[in-house]
C-alpha cells in the first residue's frame, strides 16, 4: 500500500496528484530512518495511481551544495542540477523504449541534511521499495560529486548492496576506492557507467580511473566492464571544470544511439538483456597525395557492453598495389599505394564473439602542389570594420573572399590558387547564425589566431558564425564536375576560447555529422572534410554541437583529383562513441 508521512494535510493534495506525471515535493515530520532526509521530490509515471504496475526506480543523489532541511525553503536547491532540474523544466520524456518494451520511471530526489553517505542511499532505497510500487529488478542510482561518492559507497559496501542494484551512474564521485570495495562491484557484475572531467579541480579524475582499473582488472573479468567517459573540459571556473553531468543527463545526449536512461534500462538486476554487437568504425574517408602512406584507424570502434578483442582489415576494391603493415592491429599503415580509389573494410569482434563491419574509402592521387589548378580557397569573412579581405596572391596563392553569410550566392566562378577560372560557387541557402543577430550579415572577427598551414592571418581571424538558435543552417557548393573526386574541407577557429565552440556539418544525403572544435584552433587538420564525387553540387547542413552556443567557419578549402572516375562514396555509418580512458 502506498503511503507517506507529511507535516500537514497537504498529503491529500499530493496523493491526488499521483495520476499526473509531475514532480512534486514531499515534506516529512521527521527524517527517514538512516536516510538523514526530511524531504524529497517525487516524480511518478502518468496513471500511477490507477494502475497496479511496478515501475523502474531512479534515486538521484545530489552534491554537497544542495544539502538542506528538506522544507519548502531548502528543497528547491535539489532542482539546481541534473535529473530533477530537467524534469522541472519539462525536458524529461514520459517514457523510454528499449527493445520492444516501453518504460516510465519513478524518480525520487531526496535532500539530505548533510553530506550524503552510502548508508543514506540504502535507507532511501528501502523507503522507496516500502512506499512505492518499485520493480525490484530495476533499481538504479545516479549521483553527482558527493552524491556520486555516496553511490560508490553504497554499491561497494557489500555484495548484498551491489546485487540489489540493476545499474549505477556516478558523476565525478568523491569516493576513491580500495581494491576490496571494487571487488564487490566486480564480482556482482554490476553495470557501471561513470563520468568525469579530465581536468576537474574539485574531485580528481583519478578517483573514477581507479574504480575503472580496479573493477575491470578483477579476475574473472566482470561483464559488463565498467565504462568511464571523460570530457577534456578546461576552465578556470571551478563549477564548469567540475560539471560533467549537465550535458550528459539530458535525454538528447546519446552514445551508440542510447541515452543514459536507455542504457540503464538495458539492465535488470544482474541480467544483461542482450549482448550488443560492437560498433565498427573504419575512420573517415581519406584523400591521399602520393608519395604519402595511408594511416588507417579503427580506434573509435567500441563495444557498448563489453570489449573489442580483435580487428581485421582487408582491401575490398581498388588498384592492385598496396601493402599492410599488419592487417590485424587497430591502426595499420598501408604502403605502396597506386593512383585510384581504394576501399578498406574493418571487422571488429567483441568478447562474446559478436562482430560488425565498416568500410572507408581512400582516393589516391598524384602530388598536388600549392598554386595548383586543382584547389580553391575561400576566406569566409570579413565582418564590417573587423575582418580583412585576403588579397591575391598571398604567399603565392590566389584566394576568393566570402563577405556575407546571409542567404544568397556568395562566391561564383571561384579562382584556383593558381588563378585559373572554375565554375565553383558557394551559396547560403539558410543562414547559420539563426536569431543571434538578424540585423547583421552573420560575420565576425577580431581573432588573434596566427597563420595556420597555408591559411594566412587574414583568413584565420574572421569568420561566419553558427549559433545554437539555427536549426536549419545550409550552404551549397556548386559548379562541381561529376567525373572528379572533390575534398571539401570546412575549417574554423575562435581565439581566446577553451571549450564549447564546436560546429557540426554533414552532407544532406548522409546521416553522419562531422564536428570540429574551433576553440583556439590552430591545427590545419582540425576540420570537417568531405569527399564528393559523381555530383555537380552538394548541400551541407550546418549547426552548433549540443552544449555549444557558437561554431565557426573561417575557411572553405576545396581540392580535387584527376581521373577519379565517377564512383560515388557511400555514407559512413557511425553512431559515435564515448571516450574511454
Amino acid at each position: 500500500m502506498f503511503k507517506f508521512y507529511t507535516l500537514v494535510a497537504a498529503a491529500c493534495i499530493y496523493c491526488c496528484t499521483l495520476f499526473a506525471q509531475t514532480q512534486t515535493p514531499v515534506y516529512l515530520p521527521q527524517a527517514i530512518t538512516n536516510a538523514n532526509s526530511k524531504g524529497f521530490y517525487q516524480y511518478l509515471p502518468a496513471g500511477y495511481a490507477t494502475s497496479s504496475k511496478n515501475y523502474p526506480l531512479i534515486i538521484w543523489v545530489h552534491g554537497a551544495g544542495q544539502t538542506g532541511q528538506g522544507n519548502a525553503a531548502d528543497l528547491p536547491k535539489v532542482l539546481e542540477w541534473g535529473v530533477p532540474k530537467i524534469i522541472s523544466e519539462g525536458g524529461f520524456p514520459a517514457s523510454f523504449t528499449v527493445g520492444d518494451s516501453s518504460f516510465s520511471f519513478i524518480i525520487l530526489s531526496p535532500q539530505f541534511l548533510g553530506w550524503p553517505s552510502g548508508t543514506n542511499v540504502g535507507a532511501m532505497i528501502n523507503y522507496a521499495v516500502s512506499n512505492y510500487r518499485v520493480d525490484p529488478a530495476r533499481i538504479y542510482l545516479m549521483g553527482i560529486s558527493a552524491g556520486g561518492g555516496a553511490v560508490w559507497e553504497y554499491a561497494s559496501a557489500s555484495n548484498a548492496n551491489s546485487d540489489k542494484l540493476a545499474a549505477v551512474i556516478p558523476f565525478c564521485g568523491t569516493t576513491n576506492p580500495t581494491q576490496t570495495q571494487a571487488n564487490r562491484i566486480a564480482s556482482s557484475n554490476l553495470p557501471v557507467w561513470a563520468f568525469h572531467n579530465s581536468n576537474d579541480g574539485t574531485v580528481p579524475v583519478t578517483n573514477s580511473r581507479n574504480w575503472r582499473n580496479f573493477i575491470n582488472g578483477y579476475t574473472p573479468t566482470p561483464s559488463p566492464l565498467m565504462r568511464l567517459t571523460e570530457f577534456p573540459v578546461v576552465s578556470s571556473n571551478n563549477i564548469i571544470a567540475h560539471d560533467c553531468w549537465t550535458n550528459t543527463t539530458v535525454p538528447t545526449y546519446k552514445v551508440n544511439n542510447q541515452n543514459i536512461y536507455e542504457w540503464l534500462l538495458t539492465y535488470k538486476k544482474r541480467i544483461v538483456t542482450v549482448n550488443q554487437p560492437p560498433i565498427s568504425y573504419a575512420g573517415e574517408d581519406a584523400f591521399i597525395v602520393l608519395p604519402a602512406n595511408l594511416n588507417l584507424s579503427g580506434s573509435q570502434s567500441s563495444d557498448p557492453d563489453g570489449t573489442v578483442i580483435s580487428y581485421r582489415w582487408r582491401k575490398l576494391s581498388g588498384p592492385a598495389s598496396y601493402l599492410f603493415s599488419d592487417s590485424t592491429i587497430v591502426n595499420p599503415i598501408v604502403q605502396n599505394l597506386g593512383i585510384g580509389l581504394y576501399s578498406f573494410e574493418l571487422t571488429v569482434t567483441d568478447n562474446q564473439n559478436a562482430s560488425s563491419k565498416d568500410t572507408m574509402f581512400a582516393n589516391v592521387s598524384p602530388e598536388v602542389v600549392q598554386g595548383s589548378e586543382r584547389q580553391v580557397l575561400i576566406d569566409v569573412g570579413p565582418s564590417p570594420n573587423v575582418g580583412t579581405l585576403t588579397a591575391s596572391p598571398t604567399n603565392g596563392l590566389y584566394w576568393n573572399n566570402m563577405t556575407d553569410a546571409r542567404a544568397g550566392v556568395r562566391v561564383s566562378n571561384a579562382k584556383t590558387t593558381a588563378n585559373a577560372n572554375t565554375t565553383i560557387g558557394l551559396s547560403v541557402i539558410n543562414r547559420i547564425d539563426g536569431t543571434a543577430n538578424t540585423a547583421s550579415n552573420g560575420m565576425n572577427g577580431a581573432n588573434t589566431t596566427p597563420a595556420v598551414g597555408i591559411y594566412p592571418t587574414s583568413a584565420t581571424r574572421d569568420f561566419a558564425y553558427a549559433h545554437s538558435s539555427a536549426t536549419n543552417g545550409k550552404w551549397k557548393i556548386s559548379g562541381l564536375e561529376s567525373d572528379k573526386l572533390y575534398v571539401i574541407k570546412f575549417w574554423g577557429s575562435k581565439s581566446g576560447e577553451t571549450a564549447n565552440r564546436d560546429i557540426e556539418i554533414k552532407r544532406v544525403d548522409e546521416s553522419v555529422w562531422k564536428t570540429y572544435a574551433a576553440a583556439s584552433n590552430t591545427n590545419f587538420n582540425t576540420a570537417a572534410s568531405f569527399n564528393v564525387t559523381g555530383k555537380t553540387e552538394m548541400d551541407f547542413d550546418i549547426r552548433t554541437k549540443a552544449g555549444s552556443i557558437y561554431g565557426y567557419i573561417n575557411v572553405v578549402d576545396i581540392s580535387w583529383s584527376v581521373n577519379s572516375g565517377t564512383t560515388n562514396l557511400p555514407p559512413v555509418a557511425n553512431a559515435g562513441s564515448d571516450i574511454s580512458i
